[in-house]
């Protein structure tokens, strides 16, 4: 399905490298930015910053053809073309991928995804465990 993934891990050598356990990654692929599911996404999160702060969470989004956004600026050292190809989506459709900071992937969707799911997911994570616990250690 995926043409970066061995046993689901990302290749070391991609455009996502620079995140491996520094960061999980969302990925949102839209085949427009004004088609319902990405504007039902951006909506959910504009509301979850914190949440996605808390959880080292960052957010890509990306049509064809265009560089990739993150967060409010574009970033013109990562092509949407190549992401498309090595996750294998077609560009005619909405999906959001989960990475995690092991660098594998954890979640693929269709629709938009509420945040208690996403957060939920993240937070049963062995590696945010330990992070939480860590968090609450003196």
């Amino acid at each position: 399905m995926l043409n970066l993934f061995s046993q689901d891990t990302v290749a070391r050598g991609d455009l996502l490298e620079d995140y491996v356990w520094q960061h999980r990654v969302l990925l949102i692929f839209t085949p427009d930015p004004r088609h319902s599911e990405f504007v039902a996404q951006q909506e959910i999160l504009a509301g979850a910053a914190a949440g996605l702060i808390e959880r080292d969470l960052v957010v890509l989004r990306m049509t064809p053809g265009n560089d990739v956004k993150i967060g409010p600026k574009t970033s013109p050292g990562i092509s949407s073309d190549r992401l498309y190809r090595d996750f294998s989506i077609d560009p005619e459709t909405f999906r959001v991928l989960l990475i995690g900071k092991d660098g594998t992937l954890k979640l693929t969707r269709s629709a938009a995804l509420a945040t208690e799911v996403l957060f939920n997911l993240i937070d049963s994570m062995p590696m945010r465990q330990l992070e939480m616990q860590n968090k609450g250690a003196p």
